[in-house]
């Protein structure tokens, strides 16, 4: 879906073809389809692990998960430096920051077309600030604790939040709408 929707809004893309991209694919329905999957799969791998181990290895989660994402992420940031110091981008080194700590979304000038290819990087930050927090609140508090008190929590939290940031352009990424 959200491969579909970039596709409809490419430089060159038949428009045709494009209108009808765009009326059956929602590219930020696919990012919040993509994010509850992942959310999913990771709580019912750790809850497995705590069924088979009775416990959780927060050290064998973030190993797994680094050897996954930072290296071909990482290079990929390394590879758009590399084109920024060549001259042909004038990306801020506080983009590069952001991005680089997975707080794209949280700071930054995201509205300029020179940090275009950072700017994608807000879906992942979001991704790794879940891979942080929930696991570890499954694992220190215990996967009932957090689905008695947290997960209710966080239902009426981001609404909340939502409404409170309407107006507020950090929204738009922290809530996917």
């Amino acid at each position: 879906m959200v491969l579909c929707a970039h596709t409809g809004i490419t430089e060159g893309f038949p428009t045709k073809a494009a209108r009808h991209l765009w009326w059956c694919m929602d590219g930020k329905l696919g990012v919040r389809v993509f994010f509850v999957i992942s959310g999913f799969l990771i709580t019912s791998l750790l809850l497995k692990e705590s069924e088979k181990r009775g416990k959780i290895s927060l050290l064998a989660f973030y190993k797994r998960r680094a050897l996954r994402i930072l290296p071909v992420y990482y290079f990929y940031i390394l590879a758009i430096a590399v084109v920024t110091m060549m001259g042909f981008r004038g990306i801020a080194s506080s983009t590069f920051a952001s991005a680089l700590t997975f707080t794209t979304e949280l700071w930054g000038n995201w509205n300029s077309v020179q940090n275009w290819p950072l700017s994608h990087t807000w879906s992942l930050s979001i991704e790794e600030q879940f891979y942080f927090t929930w696991p570890a609140l499954l694992a220190i508090l215990g996967y009932r604790f957090a689905g008695k008190v947290w997960i209710p929590l966080l239902l009426v939290l981001a609404p909340t939040l939502r409404f409170l940031l309407w107006d507020q352009p950090i929204q738009h990424h922290l809530f996917v709408c």
